[in-house]
C-alpha cells in the first residue's frame, strides 16, 4: 500500500529549533489555563534526576558525580549548574538550550504518552523527537486491511532533510519504527542515529545555539558578520575537509593560541576559555553554521593539546555543504568577555562526481592509531574513525621528527562483497636539487606500497632522521582495484 506522507512536525506544531522566551513560562501558562493534569517537574532535585529525561544530553561522568550527592541543596546546586553552562547566550534571560529541551520534552509527553504503558519521553519516538526535533515529513506503511479505522500503520518513517551536523546521516534521513506487539513504535534495529551519549549531546546542542550571539555577528545571529581582523601574528589555523555523504563535507578546524596569549597578564595561569567559530556562506542566502557552547573548540590535557612551539591547539568539527566560508573566531573568556576576534576563510568544494581522488594531504604532529576504532564519524578533539591525528600548521620538520600525514580518497568503488573499497596505495618522496638548469627532482630510495587498503581516510608516518636538509615533495598515488581508476596529489615540505 502507498504510504501516507505528511507535512513538517506531524502530529504537532512545526518545531522551529529555537525558542521564544515565552516557552520558559510554558508550565506556568498551562497551569493557569486549567490544565488537566498537573505538569512534572523533570528537574526537581530527586536522587533519580540523573536516570530521567536528561539522561539523554547528560555526560557519563555528570551522571556518576551526581549519584554521589547526598543533600537536595547539592543536587539542586549541580542542576543549575548544569543547565547554566549549556547556555548559548548569558546575555539574554532565558537559557536557550535547556529551553528547547523541555518544550520538545512536553511535546513527548502529549504525542507519545498513550503509546504504551511508558511515559511519552521513554519511548523511542520520544527520544528522536527531542533529540533530533519533529520530522520534515512523515510517511505510514501499513499492510492490513483498512475496514477497520482503529487499525494502526506497521511502520512509521520520519524523513529529516537537512538533519543537524552531528546526526549521525546525511541529507534525507530517514529513521524508522516498526509496531511491535506490545504496541509501542520501536527504532529499527538497523537505524544508528548516535555514536555516543556525547554525539547525541553535541547534535541537540547545535540545534539549541541558533540564538547564540557570536562577537561582531549582529543581534540576530543571521549570516551577517562583521568585518573583524586577519589572523593575528602568533595565531595560526588549519581547517581539513573530507566527504562525509551527499551533499555534506566534514569540515574540521583547528586554531594554535599562541602560549604567549595565556601570559598577558601578570601570574600566568591560563584564563578560562571558550574559542568558538562562526560559518558563513560566501552565497547570498547560504547556510551558517555556529561551534560554541559544548560544541564549540576543545583541547586536549598535557602535550596532546600543545605543539612543538608551545601553542594551545583547538579543535572543532561539523558537516557543512560545500561551498566557500568566512570563519569568524573568538575567544570568549570569564563572563562572556571577548578576549580576541578575527577572520579567517574556508574552502569546502565537494568532490568531482564520478572521479576518483586523492587529498588534499595535510601533515600531523601526532599520528596514531587508537587501540578501540571509534566511531566513523569525527569526535573531538583529534580523532578521526579510528586515528588520533594531531595536525601541524607548517610543512617544516627536523631530522628528529616523524613525517606524518593523511588524507581522503573520494570516488572509490566499494567491493559488492565486502562493501569496502580495495586500493593500492603508493609513496614517494622527491629530493629537490637547484642547478643551473633549475629545480630538478630525484627519488628518494624505494617507492613504498600498501596492498588491498580498504579505508578511505589513509594516514602513514616514516622517521627523518638521516635525512640531509633539503626541499622534498610527497606524492601519493592510488589506484582502484575494482576498476583500474587512478589518480594522485603531493604536497612540498622542508627539512632543516
Amino acid at each position: 500500500m502507498r504510504p501516507t506522507r505528511r507535512n513538517r512536525g506531524a502530529p504537532c506544531a512545526p518545531d522551529r529549533r529555537t525558542v521564544p522566551a515565552v516557552l520558559l513560562a510554558l508550565p506556568l501558562l498551562l497551569f493557569a489555563a486549567g490544565a488537566a493534569a498537573p505538569v512534572e517537574d523533570f528537574d526537581a532535585p530527586m536522587p533519580e534526576w540523573c536516570d530521567g529525561p536528561v539522561r539523554y544530553v547528560l555526560p557519563q561522568e555528570d551522571k556518576v558525580a551526581y549519584r554521589k550527592l547526598l543533600t537536595t541543596e547539592d543536587r539542586a546546586r549541580f542542576i543549575r549548574r548544569f543547565w547554566a553552562a549549556r547556555d548559548p547566550d548569558r546575555t539574554t534571560p532565558e537559557n536557550e538550550y535547556r529551553a528547547l529541551f523541555m518544550h520538545r520534552l512536553d511535546d513527548a509527553q502529549r504525542q507519545f504518552t498513550n503509546e504504551s504503558t511508558k511515559p511519552g519521553w521513554k519511548t523511542d519516538r520520544g527520544k528522536i523527537w527531542i533529540l533530533i526535533g519533529p520530522p520534515d515529513e512523515s510517511e505510514e506503511q501499513t499492510t492490513r486491511s483498512r475496514g477497520d479505522l482503529a487499525i494502526r500503520p506497521d511502520v512509521i518513517n520520519w524523513i529529516y532533510r537537512n538533519p543537524t551536523p552531528g546526526v549521525g546521516g546525511t541529507v534525507n534521513l530517514q529513521v524508522r519504527f516498526l509496531l511491535d506487539t506490545s504496541g509501542e513504535y520501536r527504532l529499527s534495529t538497523g537505524a544508528r542515529l548516535f555514536s555516543s551519549d556525547t554525539a547525541m549531546s553535541q547534535a541537540f546542542a547545535l540545534q539549541a545555539m541558533q540564538l547564540k550571539a557570536i562577537p561582531g555577528a549582529g543581534p540576530t545571529g543571521a549570516g551577517e558578520v562583521a568585518e573583524a581582523p586577519a589572523v593575528p601574528p602568533g595565531f595560526r589555523t588549519h581547517a581539513d575537509v573530507f566527504a562525509s555523504g551527499k551533499d555534506r563535507m566534514l569540515a574540521i578546524l583547528t586554531l594554535f593560541v599562541p602560549d604567549a596569549f595565556f601570559h598577558a597578564d601578570d601570574g600566568g595561569a591560563p584564563p578560562r576559555l571558550e574559542v568558538t567559530a562562526r560559518l558563513v556562506s560566501d552565497t547570498p542566502g547560504g547556510p551558517t553554521y555556529d561551534l560554541t557552547g559544548p560544541a564549540s573548540l576543545r583541547t586536549a590535557a598535557g602535550p596532546l593539546g600543545r605543539s612543538a612551539d608551545g601553542a594551545h591547539i583547538y579543535q572543532g568539527g561539523l558537516a557543512v555543504r560545500p561551498g566557500d566560508y568566512k570563519v569568524r573566531y573568538a575567544l570568549v573568556g570569564p563572563g562572556t568577555e571577548t578576549l580576541r576576534a578575527f577572520d579567517d576563510t574556508l574552502a569546502a568544494p565537494p568532490p568531482p562526481a564520478g572521479r576518483l581522488t586523492v587529498g588534499p594531504i595535510s601533515f600531523a604532529q601526532r599520528l596514531e592509531r587508537l587501540a578501540e576504532a571509534a566511531a566513523s564519524e569525527y569526535v573531538p578533539p583529534f580523532v578521526l574513525g579510528g586515528m588520533r591525528v594531531v595536525p601541524r600548521s607548517d610543512a617544516l620538520f627536523s631530522p628528529d621528527e616523524e613525517l606524518a600525514f593523511y588524507y581522503q580518497v573520494s570516488g572509490a568503488m566499494n567491493d559488492p562483497i565486502g562493501g569496502v573499497p580495495d586500493l593500492e596505495v603508493e609513496y614517494v618522496v622527491l629530493l629537490e636539487t637547484q642547478g643551473a638548469a633549475g629545480v630538478t627532482t630525484q627519488p628518494l630510495g624505494h617507492p613504498i606500497h600498501l596492498t588491498r587498503e580498504p579505508s578511505l581516510i589513509q594516514a602513514f608516518s616514516l622517521p627523518l632522521a638521516g635525512w640531509a636538509s633539503g626541499r622534498y615533495r610527497l606524492q601519493v598515488h592510488v589506484t582502484d582495484n575494482l576498476n583500474g581508476n587512478v589518480a594522485a596529489s603531493e604536497i612540498a615540505f622542508q627539512v632543516r
